[in-house]
């Protein structure tokens, strides 16, 4: 984790690790409050809006609290800034009627974009790695024998590169869309039909 040398409190720093440990890790929202609920027993951590507006004053990147549905249906932003309750049902808000259920901050794409690329190793990295990736696997893409990751599959060359004409400069980057347990899609079943 890159928490500079910024000057934090050591409570804080824990917090912030413990944060970068949840996020690298996988560990979902819940598990990380229950850890953070087991651990405020016995070490003085403090709220996470506390330790968000001190790296935001710290640091100059400013982030958007945003609330959301305890199931992830929707955030309520644009035209569901103004509701109460989810189309699912859920109350937005804890029974305080001002505490939000659930939220997330979120970081605007260009501000993530510089700080990925401000690291030279991680620039590098991103630079690299597709041209890379590609030419070691030139082969073995044709006969389909060793998938490593995207690149080497056959929706990428065929479709990606060969249809839509993408990914043939080096420099050429792509959005992965990593959400932690918010849905971007309907989740309703998968209708078949008939073949009459």
């Amino acid at each position: 984790m890159i928490i500079l040398d910024l000057d934090f409190d050591d409570n804080t720093r824990l917090l912030l690790e413990l944060l970068d440990w949840k996020t690298t890790g996988g560990t979902s929202e819940r598990g990380f409050k229950r850890l953070c609920a087991i651990l405020k027993g016995r070490i003085n951590l403090p709220a996470l809006s506390t330790a968000v507006s001190q790296l935001q004053g710290l640091t100059g990147i400013k982030c958007t609290k945003i609330h959301c549905c305890i199931d992830s249906c929707i955030a309520f932003t644009e035209e569901h800034a103004e509701l109460d309750q989810c189309p699912c049902g859920k109350p937005r808000y804890l029974k305080d009627g001002v505490t939000p259920q659930s939220w997330f901050l979120h970081i605007p794409l260009p501000i993530r974009l510089i700080l990925q690329y401000s690291n030279v190793e991680r620039a590098n990295i991103l630079k690299k790695y597709r041209a890379e990736a590609e030419l070691s696997n030139i082969g073995d893409i044709e006969n389909e024998k060793i998938l490593h990751d995207f690149w080497d599959a056959k929706l990428y060359n065929e479709f990606h590169r060969g249809r839509l004409g993408l990914f043939h400069d080096e420099h050429d980057i792509a959005l992965h869309l990593s959400l932690d347990g918010v849905q971007v899609c309907s989740s309703s079943p998968i209708q078949q039909l008939d073949e009459d």
